[in-house]
């Protein structure tokens, strides 16, 4: 998969205050480049297959992360 990020576009997003969400993050590689880049925040396979909603909040709510582990 090739990414690319503009850093322009980078730039002008954080000069409005506002933050980056990269979707689709699959693999260690792609998380470092987009860090490395300026985005804030990620999401996708790598951090989590999907789960369900009561999963989810359970995760949250008590810093459960071996719960979710368990569940792939």
């Amino acid at each position: 998969v090739f990414l690319k990020v503009d850093s322009k576009v980078v730039t002008m997003i954080h000069e409005l205050k506002m933050s980056i969400l990269a979707e689709g993050v699959e693999t260690e590689k792609q998380a470092t480049m987009l860090a490395e880049n300026g985005c804030d925040y990620f999401q996708g396979f790598f951090y989590s297959k999907p789960i369900r909603g009561e999963l989810f909040l359970d995760v949250v709510k008590n810093n459960r992360v071996a719960a979710l582990e368990q569940k792939q």
